[in-house]
């Protein structure tokens, strides 16, 4: 089963994590993260997270999860939310540095989506 990527957008519009992704402005690292992503939404499986790669559950808030992006560089992660079995949202990204005020800021954005209750398809697709 495919995994489908979302993108979160708040109530203005703006995406977190599409701002994030444009401003790292290193044209590798965005194609690492660009494959990462598309790796997972074409074999990744939410039934079986040993697919999706070297992420964890963010403690205190279920369905919210971190992607870690190995390799060079600061420790890039990706926050995302799990929307049923086939569904992730892609909250917002960040960096190993900055890691407790990304989580906060993974959290709000999260408990935001969970008010406003919107479907998947209210949201735009990653690719």
């Amino acid at each position: 089963m495919a995994i489908a990527l979302k993108i979160y957008h708040n109530e203005n519009k703006n995406e977190p994590f599409t701002e994030w992704l444009e401003g790292i402005g290193d044209d590798i690292t965005d194609a690492r993260i660009r494959q990462r992503l598309r790796r997972i939404e074409s074999g990744g499986d939410l039934r079986n997270f040993r697919t999706l790669g070297d992420y964890k559950n963010l403690k205190g808030v279920n369905d919210l999860f971190e992607f870690r992006i190995s390799g060079k560089g600061p420790g890039y992660r990706i926050y995302w939310g799990r929307i049923g079995i086939d569904t992730l949202l892609l909250l917002r990204g960040g960096i190993r540095k900055t890691q407790k005020s990304d989580i906060k800021d993974a959290k709000a954005d999260w408990n935001e989506h969970n008010q406003r209750k919107l479907k998947p398809s209210n949201y735009r697709n990653f690719t």
